[in-house]
C-alpha cells in the first residue's frame, strides 16, 4: 500500500510539473506532496496509532464504531492510516488548504475517508469520538486552546507537537514533553492524561499527549 501511494504521488507531482508549462504556477505544492510523505511523517502518524488503538480498545472494547475528526489532516495520510484500524468509524480530516482535498482524494482514493475544506475551530465535527491534531506547532497558542477547549467532555483528544522551532511556521513548539503537558492539560474537559510519550525523530523529537 505504501509503495502505491507513493506511485500516485509521483503521478500527481508529474501532472503538476507539465501543468506549469501552461501558466498554472503550483510548484511549491510539489515539495508539499513529498514532504507530506517523508519518513517522519509515517513514523509520527503510525506511532500515534500504535498507541492509540490499543488504549481505545482497552477502555471502550474492540467493536466499537463513531466519529474521528483530524484537524489540519494535510492530504490525508493520517486519516488513511487511521482508517486501516478504526474500520467501524467515519474518519473526517479538515484543513484550510482546498487543493489538500482534491490531491487527498487521489492519493488515497481507495480509501473511505471525508475530507472537508475549513478551519477546525469552525468545524461541525468537533462532537467527534476521537478528535485529532498533530500539528500544534502550527497553531496559535490561544487558538490551540480554543481547539482543546471545544471539544466534549466524554471525547478523547490526541495532541502531537515537536522541539524544532527553526521552521518559520513552526509558531507553537515546545522545548520538552513536559513544557507540552503543562500548556495544554488546563483545558482538557477532565484533565486526565491518558498517555504522554516522545520519540526522536534524529533532527527533532515529536511529543504526543493523549487526554480526555
Amino acid at each position: 500500500m505504501k509503495e502505491q501511494i507513493y506511485h500516485r504521488s509521483l503521478k500527481i507531482i508529474e501532472e503538476i510539473y507539465n501543468e506549469s508549462q501552461y501558466g498554472i504556477d503550483d510548484l511549491y505544492r510539489i515539495k508539499d506532496i513529498v514532504h507530506s510523505l517523508d519518513d517522519n511523517h509515517w513514523v509520527g502518524k503510525q506511532w500515534l496509532i500504535d498507541t492509540l488503538y490499543p488504549l481505545y480498545n482497552k477502555i471502550y472494547g474492540t467493536n466499537t464504531s463513531g466519529k474521528i475528526y483530524i484537524a489540519g489532516g494535510w492530504y490525508g495520510l493520517q486519516a488513511h492510516l487511521i482508517k486501516q484500524v478504526f474500520k467501524n468509524f467515519h474518519v473526517i480530516t479538515g484543513d484550510m488548504d482546498p487543493m489538500t482535498e482534491h490531491f487527498g482524494h487521489r492519493l488515497f482514493s481507495d480509501t473511505d475517508i471525508e475530507f472537508k475544506v475549513e478551519n477546525c475551530l469552525d468545524s461541525i465535527d468537533l462532537n467527534a469520538d476521537i478528535i485529532i491534531n498533530t500539528s500544534c506547532e502550527h497553531m496559535d497558542k490561544e487558538d490551540l486552546e480554543t481547539f482543546i477547549s471545544l471539544k466534549p467532555k466524554e471525547s478523547i483528544i490526541i495532541l502531537q507537537s515537536n522541539d524544532y522551532g527553526e521552521l518559520d511556521s513552526h509558531i507553537n513548539c515546545s522545548s520538552s514533553l513536559e513544557e507540552f503537558v503543562e500548556s495544554v492539560e488546563p483545558f482538557l474537559s477532565k484533565n486526565w492524561i491518558i498517555s504522554k510519550s516522545q520519540i526522536d525523530l534524529g533532527d527533532f523529537n515529536r511529543f504526543m499527549i493523549i487526554g480526555q
